[in-house]
Parts: structure tokens; C-alpha cells; sequence
């Protein structure tokens, strides 16, 4: 996920708000793009699940737009 995207940022749903000089990784790619998605609901229940060597749940089904929107900017 570090890898520097070779994509234009500019494809993205919206800004990146990054360093200058400082090209987006596929990391800051997906955190928009999840950003992005959680704006978008109104009534959905939402979780999150991080996967490494084994599944963490950062947050079960909610509805706390925000508190999701604080966990993956994290």
C-alpha cells in the first residue's frame, strides 16, 4: 500500500491533501476513496475490518459517520 500510485490524483472522487513534492500512495488513494464512500450514505450501517496477518474489526456496524471517517484517516 505504499506504493507511489502512477495514476493522476486528480482521478480521484476528491483532493488529496498532501506534502509538496509529495506523491500519493495507493494508501492515501484508498482512504479517499472509502472517505468518499462513507459521505455518501445516509442510513447505512457501516464497519470497518483491517486486514494484515490476521482480521481486526476497527469498528463494528454503525451509524457514526464521523467516528468512522476519524478511524480510517488514523
Amino acid at each position: 500500500m505504499r506504493a507511489v500510485l502512477d495514476a493522476d490524483p486528480k482521478d480521484l472522487p476528491r483532493e488529496v491533501k498532501l506534502k509538496p513534492g509529495h506523491r500519493p500512495t495507493r494508501l492515501d488513494a484508498a482512504k479517499v476513496v472509502v472517505q468518499d464512500f462513507i459521505s455518501r450514505r445516509e442510513t447505512d450501517r457501516i464497519g470497518a475490518v483491517v486486514f494484515g496477518k490476521s482480521p481486526y474489526i476497527l469498528s463494528p456496524a454503525t451509524l457514526d459517520y464521523q467516528l468512522l471517517s476519524q478511524l480510517v484517516n488514523g
